[in-house]
Formats: structure tokens, sequence, C-alpha cells
């Protein structure tokens, strides 16, 4: 058969798309030709094709779309998730013989709204199809993606999609998947099997938008394609996934990259399911590993564009470096690439410098980690119960923390914020979060305290005291505390955090403050210091030691947290290990004592995940020598799933019925419809609860485990929601928190003194907002009397006097309980 090829561009001039890093450009072509098979001969010409190439993996990049759809007059909730759900369940083609029968053509109207849509014929640039770039709006709800696939005869296949936020397929007028959930984009994401007839197939996509972004890629995968999904799978020991390839042509024997097997890649990462099933399937269990080193590149190089912002990676086994290399680049704007000896901020990496400094001077003789924080800082409140410097090595102090006090007084991130901004706030202080010892909460205040009392009592500036006793015996010439946001550092890496869209925008960080952050090191110097935990060359073995001891809380309990360092486990061996975070920086440092073993990780990409990464590295290195992880068990959530539905008398349910109130103030309401109990429990959307047993309940959309107690009164008092592995309580709130307030009570201006900052709040349009002098304004939604939801601000609860009349309010957000704001006169 004669077939003439053309790129699309020739009808349909190309625009300009993201830059997307999940695969490689693939160009694919349009038949156009009369010569065409006899199913083509039954319409008019073609407007979009995409002829099939089983050997090619091609991503589809021609499409007719149409968009953007929102939502229609007479919805009843118009913005969020909801919205979004309620567009993807309508069909905005029932006009157009339907979602399931449609047919368009280039410049086919669909009326929507005010104006009719335009089906529109695209070819996008690269692999994935940035929607937002094409269809030019940012509140999308949703989009149409249609195309037609010729096959050369009939055949089955993965089709694999990459997609923002929810999706819905159907090939040839059958719904094939439905997801109702937003994730990250990524290649093959959703793995589809489809059956392919000889000649044209019609294929429509239905994508939702999220505020991150609004784009998808789509493919058939080839076999080159099958066998790194089944690598991939075998790594995450995703056994359903897993089971889904080998059934459609994946092989156990194929090998990706340095020549790694699925079953190499199950062993490597500890999944022992995922390896016996391999071992069924016939893999071979007695093959060489590949070189960890060349393991470990492919995988990162899986991850990190040539491109794009990248990291720098360095393993160090039994003292010396057997590892290092950089991926990516270190700056856009010149092309610079990353290298081990790259400079990176390591944000909260910093902390265990910081720790160190002070254990040493304790070492020294010079202070005692129980000597009260006053001793040396005199200038600080006087909250009733001494606050220690082993409090604040252990996040035990209950002061409140330094960035979510900055932000609430007006800061933003990229400001300049000086060590002295942050001493003159934490001087203003006048209350804690707990008393001394009683909690473990995070907390970059205490950090930064440290720091001024390491510079105090060593009688050098922190900086140089740092640089003297501890960088320079060491050899970690490329190590600094950075306090000057003006000094050049030669070999930087700049900071990075992805684009609506597709591509990079600067993440800014301009501090000069120094303590709970701001180090600037390199994963070669970071090796010099995970040499020292090794031979403790610099601070000896009691350094060591103090170092890695767990703190207590007043009640006894332990805590998985050392002096600046996280205490854990992977795979039944110890860890220390720290991360840290600011801007798009990200660094994590991981010692295996056990084996020996250390890894140094550092980005420049505010997305990266360095610990999975950093967990990867050591597992490579460490091949045979860690337990296997534990052999999974059915989720709890899909057992429920799994039974019949429990009866429950309709009139029982009204039990259940109310409002709860969780930890973080948010407040869900569980309403009986007829028969039928729902509740907005975990997706912002009214959701219907499934009883599966006396009390319980499942969330089929989400997976969620629903369990109401204290029923000692005739209603539920409380109800725990268990999803992703992880519970949460909500109680009922009382009738008078369910009285709607009266806005008028809360018009006025506030001060806090602890902050110097004054707020109003004033009533617009019928809804409460606070004008704030950084922020601007920011809506209040009640949550419950006198409480509201501040997004920006966290949550804020009114307070009264004697006489009912509002008086002030306190603030809370994760860092930062009950911050007085005191209403002023007018």
């Amino acid at each position: 058969m004669k077939r003439l090829l053309l790129p699309l561009r020739r009808f349909f001039p190309a625009r300009p798309a993201a830059v997307c890093f999940l695969a490689a450009a693939v160009n694919v072509a349009i038949a156009v030709a009369a010569d065409q098979p006899s199913a083509l001969q039954n319409r008019p010409s073609l407007e979009v094709s995409f002829t099939l190439r089983p050997q090619k993996g091609d991503f589809i990049r021609q499409w007719l779309v149409l968009g953007p759809l929102r939502a229609e007059s007479g919805w009843t909730n118009t913005t969020g998730e909801a919205s979004q759900r309620q567009a993807m369940q309508t069909d905005f083609l029932r006009d157009h013989l339907g979602e399931a029968a449609v047919r368009p053509r280039a410049g086919d109207a669909v009326p929507t709204g005010s104006q009719p849509l335009l089906w529109r014929a695209i070819q996008s640039e690269q692999d994935t199809v940035d929607l937002a770039a094409w269809l030019g709006t940012k509140d999308t709800i949703v989009a149409y993606a249609w195309t037609e696939v010729v096959a050369p005869r009939a055949t089955s296949a993965l089709l694999g999609l990459g997609s923002v936020g929810a999706a819905k397929v159907w090939l040839n007028g059958q719904l094939v998947q439905e997801r109702r959930s937003a994730r990250a984009l990524r290649k093959d994401d959703d793995l589809i099997p489809v059956r392919l007839e000889p000649g044209v197939n019609r294929l429509l996509l239905k994508l939702g938008g999220q505020p991150a972004g609004w784009g998808f890629c789509c493919r058939f995968l080839n076999q080159a394609a099958l066998n790194e999904q089944l690598v991939s799978a075998a790594m995450n020991g995703a056994m359903d996934r897993l089971s889904l390839l080998l059934t459609n042509g994946a092989s156990v024997k194929a090998k990706v990259g340095p020549g790694l097997t699925a079953w190499q890649a199950a062993k490597i990462r500890g999944h022992a399911e995922a390896a016996q099933r391999l071992e069924k399937e016939g893999a071979d269990p007695k093959r060489p590993f590949p070189s960890p080193a060349k393991t470990l590149d492919w995988f990162v190089t899986q991850q990190v564009a040539a491109d794009g912002p990248g990291l720098a990676l360095a393993v160090v086994q039994d003292g010396r470096v057997v590892f290092k290399q950089g991926w990516g680049l270190a700056s856009l704007d010149y092309g610079v690439p990353i290298t081990p000896s790259t400079v990176f901020h390591v944000a909260s990496v910093s902390k265990q410098f910081t720790a160190f400094a002070v254990t040493l001077l304790a070492q020294q003789g010079k202070l005692s980690v129980d000597d009260d924080v006053r001793k040396h800082l005199p200038e600080l409140h006087d909250f009733g119960k001494p606050i220690t410097l082993r409090h604040l090595l252990y996040h035990t102090s209950g002061l409140r923390d330094q960035w979510d006090l900055l932000v609430l007084a007006g800061w933003r991130m990229d400001d300049v914020i000086t060590q002295e901004d942050i001493l003159a706030l934490l001087r203003r202080q006048r209350a804690l979060n707990f008393e001394p010892g009683e909690e473990h909460l995070y907390c970059n205040s205490g950090y930064t305290l440290l720091a001024e009392v390491a510079g105090r009592v060593s009688g050098k500036p922190f900086v140089e005291f740092t640089r003297d006793a501890m960088f320079r015996p060491l050899g970690m010439t490329n190590t600094h505390f950075h306090l000057d946001h003006e000094q050049v550092v030669r070999n930087m890496a700049y900071s990075y955090a992805p684009r609506s869209g597709g591509g990079y925008r600067k993440n800014v960080l301009s501090y000069a403050n120094v303590g709970a952050t701001s180090l600037f090191t390199t994963v070669e110097d970071l090796a010099r210091w995970i040499a020292n935990f090794e031979d403790a060359k610099v601070g000896g073995p009691e350094v060591r030691r103090l170092m890695q001891e767990k703190g207590k809380l007043n009640s006894g309990k332990e805590i998985d947290y050392g002096f600046g360092l996280s205490i854990g486990e992977l795979r039944q061996a110890r860890t220390i290990a720290h991360s840290g975070g600011d801007a798009g920086y990200r660094s994590y440092l991981l010692w295996l004592p056990e084996h020996h073993l250390g890894v140094a990780l550092l980005s420049n990409l505010g997305t990266m995940n360095v610990g999975r990464m950093a967990q990867v590295a050591a597992e490579t290195f460490l091949q045979g020598k860690l337990a296997p992880l534990p052999t999974r068990t059915q989720p709890a959530a899909a057992a429920a799933q799994a039974k019949a539905a429990y009866p429950v008398p309709p009139a029982a349910l009204d039990r259940y019925v109310g409002k709860y109130r969780g930890n973080s103030g948010r407040v869900i309401s569980v309403v009986r419809e007829g028969d039928v109990l729902k509740g907005n429990i975990s997706a912002g959307s009214m959701q219907t609860l499934t009883p599966t047993a006396e009390h319980e309940f499942l969330v089929a959309e989400t997976k969620a485990r629903v369990v109401f107690a204290k029923l000692e009164s005739g209603q539920a008092g409380q109800y725990s929601v268990e999803l992703d592995g992880e519970k949460r309580t909500y109680q009922r709130l009382a009738p008078a928190d369910d009285v709607p307030p009266n806005l008028p009570d809360y018009v006025g201006k506030y001060r806090s003194e602890e902050l110097d900052l004054v707020c109003a709040v004033e009533l617009k349009e019928g809804r409460l907002v606070v004008q704030h002098r950084r922020q601007g304004e920011i809506p209040l939604r009640p949550a419950s009397r006198d409480r509201f939801d501040a997004t920006d601000m966290g949550l804020i609860q009114f307070e009264r006097d004697s006489g009912g009349k509002v008086n002030g309010f306190k603030v809370t957000t994760g860092r930062v309980r009950n911050l007085r704001f005191d209403r002023r006169l007018p």
C-alpha cells in the first residue's frame, strides 16, 4: 500500500509548547493519501490521524482539541475540585452525537455558554501536549482531545497516559478508563489495556486541569517501553502494575540501561513479592548484577532532564568515596552543568553542623547543653520555665517557628531576611506553643538561637568559628555558612521550580541568616563530613555519640531526633539522616552506621524527591545486605471494599449526621440523603459512605475508611478516617458551634505586639476578609463558633469579653499556636 507522509505543521502552523522532559522527541506523520484502507474511504479526508507503528512507541502529538469547558449555569458548586468533578461527569458533546460517538472535524462548533467553541487541530512540538499553551487559560475545568489511530491489523496494546487532572478515555465509543484524582504529570502513569481494530480507531480523551498545569502525554507502548515499565514497577513493588505488564507482553528477561533486569530491580529495592512473581515467570535469579555505579546513573538519568535543573550525588563506603556524579544544569541561563564540586544551599541539613558546633563547645567546657538559653542570650523573654540548649537541639522548646512568624508579620521568603531580623522577632515573643519539654515540634527558631549562642561563647562570629573548628580541619574547602547575601560564590547552583505549563522559573533565595539554614557546600565536602561519622577525626567519639542520642520528653517518651539529626531505619538498618528544603533547593544526607555507608544528595529543583533518591542510592550499593521489605498485606480499605455492603436501617444513619471538626480546624459535614449517608470526607466534595460493618463505612472514590465512635448518647461523638496510611480524628461540633456567625461582630482593627502588625477585619460583599499589609486581602471562611479558616494566615479564633463583645483573636498555623491580636478601640 502506497502512503504519502506529510508533516501536520504544513496544514496547521505550530504554536509554542512547553518543554517536556518526559521522553525524547519522535516525529510522527499524518496519512493523507488516496490509496488508504477501505475504512478510511467511507468518510471525508481526515483532519488528524496517528499511524500505529508497534516498533516505535511514538507519543501522539496531533490532536483535535476543544476547550476550555467550565461550570454550567445552575450548578450548585462552581469552584475547585467539586466543579471539576461535575464537569467530568457532564457530556458537553451531547448535542453532537455525545462523548462516546463524536467524530469531530477541525472548525466544528460546539455551543458552550455565551459563545461556541471550535475544535482546533494542533501539533505539539513536544511529547507532552501543553493545553494551557494551546487554549490560553488558567481557570480551566476540562477539555477534550480527539484523534484517529490507524492500526495495520487487529491488536491488543497498552495505552500509556500521563495527565495532570482527572481523565476519561474512550476508544471506539467504549469508556476504557476513568480516573478522578489529580496528580503530577508523568508519562505512562496510567496503563490502559485496549483492543485496536484494523483500520481506523477513534480515541477521545477528557482531561481536567489543575492550578499547577494542564496537559497530557499519550502513546501506545512498544516492547522497549513495556520492558522499561516492568523494571520500574519492580523497583516500586507495584504488583498490580507488574502483573498488567506481564500479561501484555513485557519480558522478564529483558534488560534496560546497564543491563538491569526487573528481578534485579526488585531485589535491590527489597520487594521480595515482586522478585518471587518474576521468578515464576522465568526470570534468572543467578544473573550477575550490573555495576552499582552504572545502575545508579541509569536510575537518576530517568528522573533528571539533561537540559533542566538536576542534582549532585556522592556515595561514601567504608570511609572512602566510591561514587560521585552530577546530572542536569546548575544554571539554565548559561547552560552550566552540575558536577560533584557544584555548590548548593542545603537548607535544614545545616542544622547538624550548628548542633556539632554547640556540642564541640560543650566538650571544651565553654557551655553545657543543659544551660538556660537566657544565660547566653539574656535579652530573650522569660517565659517562666527555663528553655535549655538541649530543648533547642531537640525541637522541644515550645518556641514559635521563625518562618511562620515572619510570614504572618508580612515577610516573603524571597525577601532579604537577616539574622537580626529574626532575632528581633524572637525577642518580641511573649508566649510559647507549649511548655518546654512537653512536645516535639520542629522549630527553626531554636537553631538560629543556637548559632547566636555558639558565636558569643566561642568569642568568634559563628561563620568564622565553624570554618576554623570544623570545615578547615575536615578539608571542607568549599563549605561555609552564608551570612552575607551579596557574597559572590563561585560554581554556585541556582534555584528553580517548575513553571505551570512547562519549563522552569527561578526560585529566588536571599537569606542572610544562619543556624537553621544557609550552609553552602558540595557533595564532595559532604562526603568528608560523612567520613567524620566513621573516624571522628573532629570532635572524637563522644561528640559523635551525643549527636546521635535520641531526645526525651518530660514524660520520658523517646523521640526519633538527635542533635540536628533524624534517627530512623531503612529495611531494619539504623539510619542517621536529615533533609532540607528552601526555595528550589532540596538536600538529603543519609548514613547507615552498621553498613558504613553514606549518601549525600543536593538538588536545585524544588520538586526533586531527594529522600527517595538517596534511599535508592544506598540500596543500589548495598544490594543483598539489607533485609527485604515485608510482604504486602491487603489494605484495610481494600479489604472493606471487598466485603458485601453491611445492612444499616435508614433511620439508624441519623446518628452519624452532623458536623465534625479536626485538629486542623477543618469542618466536615455528614448528611443523609434518603437511604444514603454522604460526607465531604476526603476529596472536597460530597461522597457516598457505603456501610461495611457496624459504625464503619468506605468512601469508594478515595478508598478512605471511616469509623464512627462515642455513640453513648445516641449520636456519634467523633469519627476517624484512614487514608493513605494516615489516621485523623474529627470531633462532633456542639449545637452552639453551628450557629451562623453575626459577621459585623468581628469587624475592626487588631494589633499583634509580638509581630508589630496591625490588621483590619472588614465585611465585603457579605463575607469577612482580613486586610494584611503584605498579603493583601485574605478571605475568612466560617469553621465553627467564632472560628474561621484564613488560608494564608492559618486558623483564626475570635475571643469575647464577659459582655460577649469580640475583643481579639488568636492565630494558629502549623508551627505557631495562639498568637494574640488585640482589638483596637475606634
